[in-house]
């Protein structure tokens, strides 16, 4: 308790439970854990299990975090009603551009290929598994295409000139 002049009354009370001192870093412990603490506390590299979770980082987010090869494939014309690209990851794009080729790749270039659908690589960068999932996600893979950016481009443009027209058109106007 404190009392008015800010000191503290100490109270001579036996302690709850026995403890012990460890000789390396003079921490009081309860009896019984001074083993365990001088593991997790004074072994190098000691990681203890009920924190090992948040040591290490999970197998699937290194999975995701692997260096590899982000590519895109281009196909000759759609497959199916929509499908015009279809982007990978791979360590070696050379191999899986031929396990695509031979109709062991993913369910859409096999269909792809065996509707005698052409495939070519149009886009290749260094990336993760979380690129890839991004580049897919963004549904924009005809801006990285280079065989489909001249027609992006192209349709751009005359967007942009459908817009200017439209707010010349609208700027001479008086309210």
């Amino acid at each position: 308790m404190r009392r008015r002049d800010g000191s503290m009354q100490r109270f001579n009370v036996a302690p709850l439970f026995a403890t012990t001192v460890c000789g390396d870093c003079g921490l009081e412990l309860r009896r019984g854990n001074l083993g365990r603490h001088r593991r997790a506390r004074h072994t190098p590299g000691y990681v203890p299990a009920s924190r090992a979770r948040s040591y290490y980082v999970p197998a699937r987010t290194r999975r995701e975090l692997e260096l590899g090869f982000v590519y895109v494939l281009h196909f000759s014309r759609p497959v199916g009603d929509h499908a015009r690209h279809y982007c990978g990851w791979a360590k070696d794009v050379e191999s899986r551009l031929a396990d695509h080729r031979a109709g062991r790749g993913a369910a859409l270039t096999r269909y792809a290929v065996s509707e005698g659908i052409g495939l070519q690589v149009t886009y290749v960068t260094t990336g993760t598994r979380r690129d890839e999932r991004r580049l897919k996600k963004n549904r924009r893979l005809a801006q990285l295409c280079t065989s489909c950016r001249p027609e992006a481009l192209a349709r751009h443009a005359e967007l942009a000139r459908e817009r200017r027209a439209i707010k010349r058109a609208f700027s001479n106007v008086e309210p």
